[in-house]
């Protein structure tokens, strides 16, 4: 029973040493084996030189133990290494945080240090980025003639309130037709484009003169101001 056992152990050893390892940081780790039971760990071909952010999330030694896509605070890749090393990294040079910028990154979730003041500025990028994908904030220009159709008003009415249904601003710009024409009966004509609205909306700035002409801006009204004008 004895030599079973021991016959047992150096088969199991020598099935982990055949195992091919590759080194991470500062530690070793059996890579991972493929379908056919060979192994092949990803090289550093296989990663990419650049990774968009996506997220911005500080992990401090929070981070769980596996293999990560680091970058440097300037955001050249620093190859694949453990995470325990890049923990390391971050302790060494007071200062920089790790933080998480795509966590679906291939072959291994992607990790950057940052200065605080960089983790800000990028926060305000993201912040902007994901605004303009809904819409929020991006400034929409609607030109009108002073002597406009019913047809055409009504068409471009449709189009303000699907801009501010996405939380866009919507610049409204009234030019006169012929010299005659007055600038009352363009105000005129600009509250009757903010009282034909679908949306609840407001005014960023009011109607006023602008050259020969009238602009305004309107925003979306916010949810405690819609609440509020629905009681009244």
């Amino acid at each position: 029973q004895q030599l079973l056992r021991m016959n047992k152990f150096k088969n199991t050893n020598s099935m982990y040493n055949s195992h091919n390892m590759f080194s991470i940081g500062c530690r070793n780790f059996a890579s991972a084996a493929s379908n056919d039971g060979t192994t092949s760990p990803p090289s550093e071909n296989d990663l990419p030189t650049t990774v968009k952010i996506k997220t911005l999330d500080t992990v401090g030694q929070r981070i769980r133990p596996h293999t990560i896509h680091l970058f440097n605070q300037e955001g050249i890749s620093l190859g694949a290494i453990h995470s325990y090393k890049a923990v390391k990294l971050s302790n060494e040079n007071s200062g920089l945080k790790l933080v998480l910028i795509d966590a679906e990154s291939k072959p291994y979730p992607a990790y950057r240090l940052m200065t605080p003041q960089q983790l800000l500025d990028e926060r305000a990028k993201l912040r902007e980025v994901k605004k303009a994908s809904k819409g929020e904030g991006v400034v929409q220009t609607m030109r009108f003639s002073s002597d406009i159709t019913a047809h055409d008003l009504s068409h471009k009415v449709k189009k303000i309130d699907s801009f501010l249904e996405k939380k866009a601003l919507v610049k409204i710009s009234i030019s006169p037709r012929g010299k005659t024409q007055k600038t009352e009966e363009m105000m005129k004509l600009a509250d009757n484009i903010f009282k034909s609205l679908t949306t609840n909306a407001a005014y960023q700035t009011p109607p006023t003169t602008k050259g020969a002409g009238v602009m305004c801006v309107l925003r979306p009204k916010s949810d405690k101001e819609g609440v509020i004008g629905k009681k009244k």
